[in-house]
């Protein structure tokens, strides 16, 4: 008798191309069908041969997945709400929609504009503290306040 475990390696014989033996991997491995046979694909190409005879092998000696594992886990039943939880939630959100009728949208204290004007100057600031730094004068100032020292 075979003992069936969900760590072992099976065979999927329900998403099975050939023989299963990829889909088991798959399972398996938690990845998705298709990158284990591309890689099954690649491993063929650059390897001479020898993977087909460890694919044949495989089909043959691994055991197929039981049929209690393909099955779905059963969803969950959904959530009913009673009446008063109903009335309850209505009653929320008529408080929270006065609540928002009776509170004045406030007025910022600048626009946009003034937002962009404030931005411009400072933008203008650094432009001319950044010529100030790369400027021949700057480094005359240096030199001068280092000979003071």
């Amino acid at each position: 008798m075979t003992d069936y475990s969900p760590r072992k390696l099976y065979r999927n014989t329900r998403d099975a191309k050939l023989m299963g033996v990829c889909a088991g991997l798959a399972d398996y491995l938690d990845v998705r069908t298709c990158v284990i046979r591309i890689l099954t694909i690649l491993a063929i190409i650059f390897s001479g041969g020898w993977v087909i005879a460890l694919y044949v092998v495989m089909g043959f000696v691994l055991d197929p997945m039981p049929e209690h594992f393909y099955q779905p886990r059963p969803a969950p039943e959904p959530v009913r709400s009673t009446r008063r939880e109903r009335r309850r939630e209505r009653r929320e959100q008529r408080r929270d929609r006065r609540y928002w009728q009776r509170t004045e949208p406030s007025q910022p204290d600048y626009d946009t504009r003034d937002v962009r004007r404030r931005y411009e100057t400072i933008e203008q600031r650094l432009r001319n503290l950044e010529a100030y730094m790369t400027s021949k004068k700057f480094r005359l100032d240096r030199e001068l306040r280092g000979l003071e020292d």
